[in-house]
C-alpha cells in the first residue's frame, strides 16, 4: 500500500515539520496566523485515515493483492489554497490571517495519486471527502 497524504483526528498537531493539514490546523487552533511556506499553488491528494483503514482491511489476507502497489489516495488535486478554504470553513471563519515564507528545500510541488488499480481491483473508494474529514478532525480536537 503506496499511502499519500493521510490525515485524521490523533494525528501529532505539535509536529510543524510534516502533515500540510495538521500544521494549519494547529495554526487555528492556536489562534495564531497561518503560516503558508512555498506557493498557495502547491498541490496534495489528501486522504482520510477511515478510509485508509477500510482500505488495508479490503486487502488483508486478500491473494488477489499479493505482489502489486496500491496508491491509497482520494484521487483528488487539492491545492493549499483550496485547503485553507475548507479549515476556514470548517472554523466558520470568513477570513483569517496567513504569513507567506519562502518555501522548504527539497518540498515537492505536488502530488496527486492514480486510484485505478485500488478502485477496480478491490472495489474501494474513499468515503469521506475533505470537509467531512478536516470536520471530523476538527471535532475530535475540540473534545481533547
Amino acid at each position: 500500500m503506496r499511502l499519500f497524504s493521510v490525515y485524521g483526528p490523533g494525528q501529532n498537531l505539535d509536529n510543524k515539520m510534516q502533515g500540510m493539514v495538521s500544521i494549519f490546523l494547529s495554526y487555528l487552533l492556536e489562534n495564531t496566523p497561518i503560516i503558508i511556506k512555498g506557493s498557495k499553488d502547491r498541490f496534495r491528494d489528501f486522504i482520510y485515515i477511515d478510509d485508509v483503514v477500510d482500505a488495508w482491511l479490503e486487502s488483508f489476507d486478500n491473494p488477489l493483492t499479493y505482489g502489486k502497489v496500491y496508491n491509497v489516495a482520494s484521487g483528488e488535486k487539492t491545492k493549499v489554497e483550496d485547503l485553507i478554504k475548507a479549515l476556514k470553513n470548517s472554523f466558520g471563519y470568513e477570513d483569517y490571517p496567513i504569513e507567506y515564507e519562502e518555501g522548504t528545500p527539497g518540498d515537492q510541488f505536488g502530488i496527486v495519486a492514480d486510484i485505478t488499480r485500488i478502485t477496480q481491483e478491490l472495489r474501494w473508494r474513499p468515503k469521506v471527502n475533505l470537509q467531512e474529514g478536516l470536520n471530523k478532525m476538527l471535532d475530535y480536537e475540540k473534545r481533547s
